[in-house]
């Protein structure tokens, strides 16, 4: 048994869900004062009564805004990046820092295959098709006769490596709606959502996205 838990941690992902809530105010005579992402949550208002559609969060125009803003068909994860590695690095006290990276600029010549980026604090090398340039973080790169930049969260303690795909659009769009979890708070004007993903601050920044499309 001990073993089949091993071979099982070798293929979990840890993921963390970070949290943000949104709050709606009913006045007599004014209009509603909520979020923008809460007034599109309001399917009806009728006297006291709140009908709240949850699944417009997840909308392909919602989804779609936040997608494009952060350049997300760019399907990244982190190599190695298992439960048992997790624990691993538990036992020995030696856990990376939370950090990951994104996509400021895709040239086209990347979203035909799969490539991989070593990242460190100081900047990245990237390898696609045979080829690898070393590149500074938020700076433009020149790289197989175009243009890619890349930015980041968080400090990398040691060197982390990524591997990126980019996807179709349809597959952009299930998989970033199913990170998004939503529901309104028990006894209270309050919608509550989560994001869940492989780094805490890059899940922030994303839901912080989300919030204010």
């Amino acid at each position: 048994f001990g073993f089949l838990v091993i071979i099982f941690l070798f293929f979990l992902t840890p993921v963390y869900e970070v949290n943000a809530s949104l709050e709606i105010r009913q006045q007599n005579t004014s209009p509603l004062s909520i979020n923008p992402m809460a007034a599109m949550l309001m399917g009806s208002v009728a006297g006291n009564d709140k009908s709240i559609d949850y699944e417009l969060l997840k909308s392909r125009r919602v989804l779609d805004k936040v997608i494009e803003k952060n350049e997300l068909r760019m399907k990244i994860s982190k190599k190695w990046n298992t439960m048992f590695s997790y624990f691993v690095g538990l036992a020995f006290k030696n856990l990376p820092t939370d950090s990951y990276l994104y996509f400021n600029k895709i040239p086209d010549v990347l979203k035909s295959e799969s490539g991989v980026i070593d990242a460190a604090e100081e900047g990245f090398t990237i390898y696609f098709n045979g080829e690898k340039t070393k590149c500074l973080w938020d700076k433009d790169c020149s790289f197989m006769g175009s243009v890619v930049q890349l930015g980041k969260v968080g400090i990398f303690s040691r060197e982390t490596s990524f591997e990126f795909e980019y996807e179709h659009i349809l597959d952009a769009r299930e998989r970033v709606g199913g990170w998004v979890n939503i529901r309104k708070a028990d006894d209270s004007e309050m919608i509550l959502l989560g994001f869940v993903h492989e780094s805490p601050l890059m899940g922030s920044h994303i839901l912080n996205d989300l919030v204010n499309v």
